[in-house]
This record gives structure tokens, sequence and C-alpha cells, in this order.
């Protein structure tokens, strides 16, 4: 008889041993999503912020600018070009869960309507250190386009971002 209640007691701890492996195992998935969902917030986050001031930085130096401190407005636009490219291919490399994949494609053109606004900083920076105003005025609305696209693509963000956390 004693032998019979050993082998049950194994056989029930080998049982729980085995139950509690493969939760163990679902837990570590389930963090490491939500380990990926917070990382990719907080680059959003560093990366608004950092954009935020690159873009403070265009206006700051247009409306500075004498038509020969085209130098400082190609270090920014170029920046703004670096820096858009960073949180891309940072934003892409995150695997998020399913409430937050809308937003996350959101951002990313939001990044790239980015990308392209630094893009015409330097091509306007260009057109002031060659003298063409025509050209500075027509790449001056691209870049304004631009960057109007991006701002409506960071409101869809932001709206998206809110209604994954339930707040409209």
């Amino acid at each position: 008889m004693k032998k019979y209640i050993y082998v049950i007691f194994f056989i029930f701890l080998a049982s729980m041993l085995a139950v509690g492996c493969t939760g163990l195992k679902d837990n570590n998935n389930a963090s490491q999503a939500v380990y990926q969902d917070t990382a990719w917030r907080e680059s959003i986050h560093t990366y608004t912020e950092l954009l935020g001031t690159d873009f403070k930085n265009v206006q700051i130096a247009i409306d500075n600018t004498n038509n020969s401190d085209y130098t400082k407005l190609a270090t920014i636009g170029q920046n703004i070009s670096d820096h858009s490219q960073a949180a891309l291919t940072e934003n892409n490399q995150y695997t998020v869960s399913p409430q937050f994949r809308d937003t996350q494609k959101e951002w990313g053109l939001a990044l790239e309507d980015s990308n392209s606004a630094g893009k015409y900083v330097i091509i306007v920076a260009n057109d002031i250190k060659n003298g063409d105003m025509n050209s500075k005025l027509k790449d001056l609305q691209k870049y304004m386009e631009a960057r109007n696209s991006m701002k409506v693509h960071l409101n869809e963000t932001t709206t998206l971002m809110k209604a994954a956390y339930g707040k409209t």
C-alpha cells in the first residue's frame, strides 16, 4: 500500500511540476509582449521630444535666416532626417500587441513624413546657398506639406493610442 501512495504522490508532483513549468513559460511570453509595448511607447516619447526640438529649430533658423546662414539650416534638416530614420528603424524592430499595431503603423507614417520634411529643409538650405529664391519658396512649400502631413499622422497616432487605453 505504501508503494502505491509513493507512486501516486510522485505522479502528482510530476504533474504539478509540468503544469508549473508550462505556466511559467506562458508568463514569460506575456511579460515579453508587455515589455515590447512599454519600450515602444518609451521610444515614441523619446523621439517625439527630439524631433519636436528639431522642428522648433527649423522655424527659428528660417525666421532668422539672412540668406547666408544656410549651413545651420542644412544641419538641422540633416538632424531631422537622421532622427526620423533612427526612430523609424527602432519602431520597425518592435513587435507590439494587437491593440497598438495600427498606432505603430501610423507612427511609422509620421516618421516617413518627418524624414521627407528634413530632406526638404536641406534642399531649402541649398536653394539659399545658391541664391535661388524661386526654388526656395517652392521647396519651402514642399517642406510645409510634408510637415503638415506628419502632424496629421501624429494626431492620428495620439487618437489611436488613447483608444487603445480606452480614453477618448
